[in-house]
């Protein structure tokens, strides 16, 4: 996966990491293969979102799919959450709202509503048009406002073509604009370059 550990504003990824861990978008099918490796990746996903979050409490913007962990770390943190979800989740705590809704329409909230928005667990990678979906995040953040992402790699990707024997595909990707790979449950998934991700951002 590749994880931008923060942008503020209209800045650049301020750090990043590559990995080949297979998908979870919530909970994958796959999960149960690597219980150790999701252990850990929970717990360090957890540790960069609590150091990652504003000091000044705010609005913050969950879209990290079923899991409302990260929302709840927000709310524990003085934050008030909005966590986009089809499954109500108890654990969000008192000072957060569930909100039955997809990403990729967001006109309920209105221009610079969050101070911060994050979006786990490859969530957005979930998100074919990504760019429509980065728009509707750009107008509902706050001048100044932070993200946390993280989103499938291309490597990843390509791991996941080879696994499947796709051998034509695989051959496609340097000229493809854009690389969708299918999961093992049969969605689809955008995998992104650094650059790739960068230029959306």
């Amino acid at each position: 996966m590749f994880r931008v550990i923060g942008t503020e504003g209209k800045g650049a990824p301020v750090s990043s990491d590559l990995g080949l861990p297979a998908s979870r978008a919530g909970v994958s099918p796959e999960a149960p293969a690597y219980p150790g490796y999701w252990r850990f990746y929970d717990a360090v996903a957890a540790r960069q979102v609590k150091d990652w979050l504003p000091a000044e409490p705010g609005v913050l913007l969950d879209l990290s799919g079923a899991d409302a962990r990260y929302a709840a770390i927000a709310s524990r943190a003085g934050h008030r959450s909005i966590h986009l979800s089809e499954v109500p989740d108890a654990t969000l705590g008192p000072c957060g709202t569930q909100v039955v809704a997809d990403a990729y329409d967001l006109s309920w909230l209105s221009d610079g509503a969050v101070d911060a928005i994050v979006a786990e667990n490859g969530a957005l990678s979930e998100h074919l048009a990504a760019e429509h979906t980065f728009g509707q995040l750009h107008r509902v953040l706050k001048p100044g406002g932070r993200m946390f992402l993280c989103v499938d790699s291309l490597v990843l990707g390509l791991a996941r073509l080879a696994e499947q024997h796709r051998w034509a595909q695989l051959a496609d990707v340097p000229s493809a604009d854009v690389v969708l790979v299918e999961n093992e449950d049969g969605s689809i998934s955008r995998c992104f370059w650094p650059e790739e991700l960068e230029s959306v951002l």
